[in-house]
C-alpha cells in the first residue's frame, strides 16, 4: 500500500495508488525528430508513459524536458535509455504517486473494420472518457477512404459506452 496523502481517502472509485519512479531530464541540444525517437525508445523500453514538455534554459534558450514515468524496479534501465536518446549529462529521480481511474478495453467492430476503444470511470459513478485507439482508426480511416472523424464515430457508437453512463 501507499504511505501518502492519497492513502488516505477522498479518491473513492480511482484504481488503487500505484507508486512509480518519474524522470526527467533538460535538453537543448536535441532535434525535434531526437525527441520524438527518445520519447518512443523509453515506450518501447516498457515507461508507463512519456512525454515532452517545451521550456526555456538560462539565456533564454529554448529547451526540452523529457520525461517518463516506471515502476521503480525499471527507473536505472530507462535512466541509461534516456541519456542515450538525448546524451543528456544527468537525470532526475523521484518518486511520485499515481491514482488513475479504472479502465475497460473493447473492441468495436465497424464497417471500416475493429477499432480497439477504451473506456474509463469513477468506480460506482460515471463513465468520464471513451477514446478509440487513434492507431486503429486512422489505418481504418486510411485503408477505406473516409475520415478519422467517421472511423471514430462509428466505433464509439458500436462499443456503447457513453461519457455519463453508469460506470
Amino acid at each position: 500500500a501507499c504511505a501518502c496523502a492519497c492513502s488516505g481517502g477522498g479518491f473513492a472509485g480511482f484504481a488503487p495508488p500505484e507508486r512509480l519512479v518519474e524522470l526527467a531530464t533538460n535538453v537543448d541540444d536535441c532535434t525535434g525528430e531526437a525527441l520524438a525517437d527518445a520519447v518512443a525508445a523509453l515506450l518501447a523500453a516498457g515507461a508507463r508513459d512519456a512525454w515532452i514538455t517545451h521550456a526555456v534554459m538560462k539565456k533564454g534558450r529554448p529547451a526540452a524536458v523529457v520525461q517518463a514515468l516506471c515502476a521503480p524496479g525499471e527507473a536505472g534501465q530507462l535512466a541509461r535509455v534516456l541519456v542515450r536518446a538525448t546524451g543528456t549529462l544527468g537525470v532526475r529521480v523521484r518518486e511520485v504517486t499515481r491514482v488513475a481511474l479504472p479502465r475497460r478495453h473493447e473492441v468495436a467492430q465497424t464497417a471500416y473494420g475493429d477499432v480497439r476503444v477504451k473506456a474509463a470511470g469513477i468506480e460506482g459513478a460515471e463513465v468520464t472518457s471513451v477514446k478509440p485507439e487513434r492507431d486503429d482508426v486512422a489505418q481504418a480511416a486510411a485503408a477505406a477512404g473516409v475520415a478519422a472523424a467517421v472511423v471514430e464515430a462509428a466505433a464509439r457508437r458500436d462499443v456503447g459506452v457513453r461519457v455519463g453512463d453508469p460506470w
